[in-house]
C-alpha cells in the first residue's frame, strides 16, 4: 500500500511518501475506508 506518512511534528517537509506501507488490520468496530 502506498501512503503519505507523518512521522513527527513539523510542517510539509515532514511528509514521507512510502510505497510499502503495511496494510491496516481491521478490528472489531473500525473501518477501512479506500481512496
Amino acid at each position: 500500500m502506498r501512503a503519505v506518512v507523518l512521522r513527527g511534528h513539523g510542517n510539509l517537509d515532514s511528509l514521507e511518501y512510502v510505497q510499502d506501507f503495511p496494510d491496516p488490520v481491521i478490528a472489531e468496530g473500525h473501518v477501512v475506508i479506500r481512496v
